[in-house]
């Protein structure tokens, strides 16, 4: 049951001791029903979002709950929220929102009955109250092996339908038989350095921007001095998209646009950015002819089209690789978005577009999608013409990545064992652009806070949340490329659950934040075309702090009330270029 208003909260504070509670209520039973001790503590809402913490001036141990065992606290009268976890560490004197809302917690004084059960589902440690514990838990388990019997049987009948079906595809179909790698194995390449062809576009592109730099601010600038400028755009559906193609045309005609490196995208802008560079042209041909295409949605289709459509998806389930919803979502975006190259619209792949940038002309482009499985935690994607992959995968927080052409691929330590063709841009998109693939408590929070729900919607909102909460409504998936490498840490995995980075936060800044230091961008262009920009620049913020990365200090009431604001870290000796935000109105 938790409480989903906290998550608004700037900051909880921890108010007293269990044993302290002074109103009595009632006795609750707080009963651990893992095999580890469970450590519990009470807090609070901050008095005021402005003050940051609320303090109490007292020094508050959590207590311990031995496996299996069980203690008996007061019912508290009024709002209070007991935050419980397996690590003592996580049950600080005061806990920032945001930290308090990844943390398990329930809102104490709603329990009904006279027990709270700790228990675990899957990863995560949850509290249900007795109606849960007893009644929902059992039911939802009973309702899983029923559908899991039931997969079972479908999928066992599909596949022996597909057998023959998956043969003729192969021999048929055009995106196999031409495929230039499909005798070529591919491997996992371990290590954030850069791979050799972006190094070699690097090579390429800086003298270009060199000579751009100084078009622009009419003086000479030494090449030991060029700045690595990189564009950080937001996502946003269609708008995003078509703000980011507005965006580009205005810095374009600036000559902004030659002195940039890397131009990184998130859902909408992914769908501007990685058209334009499928297609070649210039940013002015290229709105001509995509402005149109936005007139009719992606949900209109004719036969011809939907035939195209299918025969793509049937190449995926042809190297039994599972299909989802957002492989339709993709699948219908190519078709709108890519419509100008005819028949070959779901054929087109993100490797192509190492043609388009090897001569250092055109910015390099990297789209991003987030990690989406039960056990993410701010783990980014990146998407390259050259290379797919993760800075953190490797158990010594080393990157992993394979050629963009392998993607899709079935791997086993660190080889492919099959030579499906790459993935379509199509496919693609729609992992860049999977904002339905948030969990079921990111979606009840989108409907609780913009429409007021009343009893007993809330309770049952409550309960979907306790038992559904982390789970995704559907996600993009793909094969686990590290599976079966020891060195990976999620070698386990057969499969790579992928979702849109904006349920992470709205601006794709990891892949040019300094991981991976060959990429640190010395000027961020961070280009937001939400409505929420100081809460996602916030996020980033926190990412870049936690992980130890150089960023500015942000004045977000500057943000608010300008357009365009420019911050640098004045107590950097080694930086002399400024960090730039840029929110479009």
């Amino acid at each position: 049951m938790a409480d989903i208003r906290l998550k608004r909260l700037l900051v909880v504070g921890l108010c007293l001791n269990l044993y302290s509670v002074t109103t009595r209520a009632g006795i609750i039973t707080l009963h651990n029903k893992t095999d580890r001790d469970v450590f519990v503590s009470m807090y609070r809402s901050a008095s005021s979002e402005k003050s940051g913490v609320h303090a109490n001036g007292q020094s508050v141990i959590p207590i311990m709950i031995k496996k299996e065992g069980f203690v008996d606290i007061e019912r508290p009268a009024d709002d209070r929220v007991l935050g419980f976890s397996f690590i003592e560490k996580d049950l600080g004197s005061s806990i920032e929102a945001d930290t308090f809302a990844k943390l398990a917690h329930v809102p104490v004084h709603l329990v009904s009955g006279d027990s709270l059960y700790f228990a675990v589902d899957g990863p995560e440690l949850k509290g249900y109250d007795t109606v849960e514990y007893e009644v929902v838990l059992p039911a939802i388990a009973k309702l899983s092996n029923v559908k899991n019997q039931i997969k079972q049987v479908v999928t066992s009948s599909i596949a022996e339908y597909m057998k023959p079906l998956s043969q003729y595809v192969k021999k048929t179909s055009k995106a196999v038989q031409q495929n230039p790698h499909k005798d070529e194995v591919a491997q996992v390449r371990i290590g954030n350095e850069l791979c050799m062809e972006e190094k070699a576009y690097l090579e390429k592109r800086m003298p270009n921007v060199k000579t751009a730099l100084e078009k622009l601010l009419g003086r000479s600038v030494n090449s030991k001095n060029v700045p690595n400028i990189a564009l950080v755009e937001s996502g946003g559906g269609y708008r995003a998209m078509l703000c980011s193609i507005g965006w580009h045309l205005g810095i374009t005609k600036l000559g902004v646009m030659d002195v940039v490196t890397y131009m990184v995208g998130l859902s909408g802008s992914t769908w501007s950015i990685g058209s334009w560079v499928a297609s070649g042209l210039s940013i002015e041909r290229f709105k001509e002819q995509l402005i149109p295409k936005t007139e009719q949605g992606i949900y209109s289709l004719s036969v011809p089209e939907l035939m195209l459509l299918a025969g793509n998806l049937l190449v995926k389930a042809a190297y039994d690789q599972e299909l989802t919803i957002i492989d339709l979502y993709g699948a219908l975006l190519a078709n709108a978005l890519l419509k100008d190259f005819g028949d070959d619209r779901q054929k087109i792949y993100l490797s192509q577009q190492a043609k388009t940038i090897e001569g250092g002309d055109w910015p390099f482009p990297i789209y991003t999608a987030v990690r989406a499985d039960e056990h993410a935690k701010q783990d980014w994607y990146e998407f390259t013409p050259y290379e797919i992959g993760a800075t953190w995968i490797a158990t010594d927080k080393r990157g992993m990545y394979i050629p963009s052409w392998a993607y899709g691929r079935t791997f086993f330590a660190g080889k492919s064992i099959d030579f499906a063709p790459e993935q379509s841009l199509g496919f693609q998109k729609g992992t860049f652009g999977a904002a339905i693939a948030g969990s079921v408590e990111e979606a009840i929070q989108k409907i609780t806070e913009s429409k007021k729900v009343l009893p007993p919607f809330d309770q049952v909102m409550d309960v979907m949340i306790n038992t559904l909460g982390s789970q995704r409504i559907t996600t993009a998936v793909a094969n686990n490329f590290s599976f079966g490498m020891e060195a990976s840490t999620i070698k386990d995995l057969k499969q790579l659950r992928l979702a849109d980075g904006a349920t992470e936060f709205n601006l794709p800044y990891p892949p040019v934040s300094g991981e991976r230091p060959e990429r640190k961008a010395d000027i961020l262009i961070f280009v937001d075309f939400a409505d929420d920009s100081p809460t996602d620049f916030k996020r980033v913020e926190k990412y870049a702090r936690d992980k130890g990365l150089k960023f500015p200090a942000i004045d977000y009431a500057a943000i608010e009330n300008r357009v365009l604001t420019v911050f640098k870290d004045e107590h950097d000796a080694y930086s002399s270029f400024s960090n730039l935000h840029a929110v479009g109105e």
